[in-house]
C-alpha cells in the first residue's frame, strides 16, 4: 500500500510540473521575489541550515540557492526530482513521508523548515509539527503555506488530493498547541497588482492573496 501510494504521488508531481508549470527552471517570479524578501525580512542568516519539507519541483529551494543559502535539504514523499537536486544543485535529499515518518535530523539541528501547500495534504498534521518543533533549533522558525479555506472554498477540492482546509484562525490554533508562536498573514498578490509586479515595490501588497502565510517561531525558553 505505501509503495502505491508514492506511486500515485509520482504521478502528482508529474502532473503538476506538466500541466501547471511546477518545472526547475521556471519558478514564479512572485514566489522567487517574496521568498528572498521574507528571509530578509526574519533575518535568516546565510550559513543557516535550510529543509524543505514536500519540496516538490523545488522552486522554494532553488530560490534560496540563488540568494545565496547553501545549507539546504529537501524532504518529500517522492524523490521525483531528486536526482535533478543533487546533480543540479547538490542538495541533500530524503524520502519521507510525514503522515507517519521522522524527520531525518537531530534534536534541534535545523534553523528554518519551509513548507509550501503540503500540510493540506497530511493526513492528520500530528507527526509534521512534532517533528519541526522536534528538529527546530531553539528561535527556529517554520514557514508555512496553505490555501485559506475562507477565499478558496469553491476551489479547494479541485486538487484531489487535498485533505484538509484551514482558515486563518484554524492554522494559528494549530501552531500554538505544538508550542509555536504564530504570526499569520494572507500569501498572494491579488487585485491584478502580481501581473504588474507590484510586490516589488512595495512588498507587502504580497500579503494580501488568497493563501495562507504562517510564520511560526519556536521559543527560546520553551
Amino acid at each position: 500500500m505505501i509503495n502505491q501510494k508514492f506511486s500515485t504521488f509520482k504521478n502528482y508531481l508529474k502532473e503538476a510540473a506538466i500541466n501547471r508549470g511546477l518545472i526547475l527552471d521556471s519558478i514564479n517570479p512572485f514566489f522567487r521575489f517574496m521568498c528572498s524578501w521574507l528571509f530578509e525580512k526574519y533575518g535568516i542568516k546565510k550559513d543557516a541550515k535550510i529543509i524543505d519539507v514536500g519540496a516538490g519541483p523545488g522552486m522554494f529551494l532553488i530560490t534560496v540557492y540563488d540568494a545565496g543559502y547553501k545549507n539546504i535539504s529537501a524532504v518529500d514523499r517522492d524523490d521525483y526530482f531528486f536526482d535533478s537536486f543533487k546533480s543540479r544543485f547538490g542538495f541533500n535529499c530524503y524520502k519521507q513521508d510525514m503522515d507517519f515518518e521522522p524527520l531525518p535530523f537531530e534534536n534541534e539541528s535545523v534553523d528554518v523548515i519551509f513548507n509550501s501547500f503540503v500540510i493540506a495534504h497530511l493526513k492528520s498534521p500530528d507527526n509534521f509539527l512534532s517533528e519541526s518543533y522536534r528538529v527546530l533549533k531553539p528561535n527556529g522558525i517554520i514557514f508555512t503555506i496553505t490555501p485559506d479555506w475562507q477565499k478558496q472554498y469553491k476551489t479547494f477540492w479541485r486538487d484531489p488530493t487535498h485533505i484538509h482546509p484551514y482558515d486563518k484562525t484554524g492554522l494559528a490554533r494549530l501552531l500554538l498547541m505544538y508550542g509555536f508562536k504564530p504570526e499569520i498573514y494572507s500569501w498572494g498578490c491579488a487585485f491584478g497588482l502580481g501581473r504588474i509586479e507590484a510586490y516589488k515595490w512595495a512588498p507587502q501588497l504580497g500579503l494580501i492573496g488568497g493563501n495562507i502565510l504562517a510564520v511560526g517561531h519556536k521559543d527560546k525558553l520553551s
